[in-house]
């Protein structure tokens, strides 16, 4: 069984920020804005759509930001006030990013930079525009224009001297690299934002860093340089008394690493723990990995007990829901361990729940290949044929 590491990249760390998808908006700041907008005029109107149409965009409500974010586009372009007309261009561009647009994305993204360049001493804004087209790119699978924007951007950046910028730059560029299986440039875009980190003392940034470049190290499966700095990411951790999430998602990928080489015992000892504690503060995603690593550990050691009891916990906690590879391996494993036991009637069952649900799998892969094709001849079609 294998498992891509599960240690998270930096590449969201400028744009969305404190983006909550998927939650519900205070209606009350809502209502307030909409009294706003309707009794004001000018600069505090043109605020108030600015703040309305982010709210919405925050809160994952595109129907809603659109719009409103357009209004307030048509509005504030009369008057003079400009940084607001680029901010809005700017939330309308990150808008239309998140619902996969990536020409409008990129269209108001440019304009929201025409408004930027008549305010003053406006820089920063502007360099992070860039960064935001990177992200678009990068979502996009666009990994050219999305480097070639990061790279301005990191120029600019260390021309005005924004650190807080440059650091998550260097990490962007890096993920880029590791995409594009570079682990040379990757490698020396980490160290420089892990150098970066050090002369800056921002010891949570360093503790990042060094996890990204232990992830870089396993996806080249170097799983022994991988685990050095998932340690001395570790290490910082708990000098700095870092969140139960941080500690518990370092030390999962942690486990991965060692599972990953065969080293199986310390695999273990990390795996026990969280079971101890229900693998407290980790993602469900988390907990199945997590917990289907465990039973097969349990396997190898003979403890076919264990190793199914862990299976069931993994099945309770996938429920009606979705991950569908994850229940294909739960009930190959299940199958093997009912087998060792001598359960041959629930080993046929686990296999052939395996089998059903291995053939939905390669369905899936062909509807969305035949699905992709079919839109890239369409797209193909109204662009050539008038």
């Amino acid at each position: 069984m294998t498992f891509k590491t599960s240690t998270i990249f930096f590449i969201l760390t400028l744009v969305y920020c404190t983006h909550s998808y998927g939650t519900q908006f205070p209606q009350y700041k809502v209502d307030s804005l909409l009294q706003v907008i309707d009794a004001s005029s000018d600069s505090i109107k043109s605020d108030a759509y600015f703040q309305l149409g982010r709210l919405y965009v925050f809160h994952d409500s595109l129907e809603l930001a659109i719009p409103i974010l357009k209004e307030g586009i048509a509005y504030s372009s009369k008057l003079t006030y400009h940084l607001n007309t680029g901010k809005l261009y700017e939330y309308l561009g990150m808008a239309y990013d998140i619902n996969g647009q990536l020409d409008s994305s990129i269209y108001h993204y440019n304009a929201s930079k025409e408004w930027h360049r008549k305010v003053p001493n406006n820089e920063e804004s502007l360099n992070l525009i860039d960064i935001n087209i990177g992200v678009a790119y990068y979502f996009a699978s666009d990994y050219g224009n999305a480097l070639k924007y990061y790279i301005q951007a990191l120029e600019d950046a260390k021309r005005i001297n924004n650190n807080d910028y440059i650091g998550k730059l260097l990490n962007n560029i890096a993920v880029i690299y590791r995409r594009t299986d570079k682990l040379d440039d990757a490698l020396k875009y980490y160290n420089e934002s892990l150098e970066l980190k050090r002369r800056e003392h921002d010891k949570s940034g360093e503790a990042t860093t060094l996890q990204n470049i232990g992830s870089l190290f396993s996806h080249f499966d170097e799983i022994d340089s991988c685990i050095f700095y998932f340690k001395e990411a570790a290490l910082i951790l708990q000098e700095i008394d870092a969140s139960v999430f941080d500690k518990n998602h370092l030390n999962l990928s942690l486990a991965e690493a060692y599972y990953r080489i065969d080293n199986n015992q310390e695999a273990f000892n990390i795996l026990a723990d969280f079971r101890k504690t229900n693998f407290e503060g980790l993602k469900k995603e988390n907990v199945i990995q997590g917990k289907l690593m465990l039973a097969d550990i349990y396997y190898k050691q003979d403890d076919y007990t264990n190793s199914i009891l862990t299976l069931l916990e993994v099945k309770s906690n996938i429920g009606k829901e979705g991950f569908f590879a994850e229940q294909a391996e739960l009930y190959k494993e299940l199958a093997r361990s009912y087998k060792a036991i001598g359960q041959y009637k629930n080993a046929t069952y686990a296999i052939e729940k395996y089998v059903a649900i291995t053939d939905s799998l390669h369905s899936e892969d062909k509807l969305s290949l035949e699905s992709e094709m079919l839109t890239k001849y369409n797209t193909l079609h109204n662009l050539y044929v008038k």
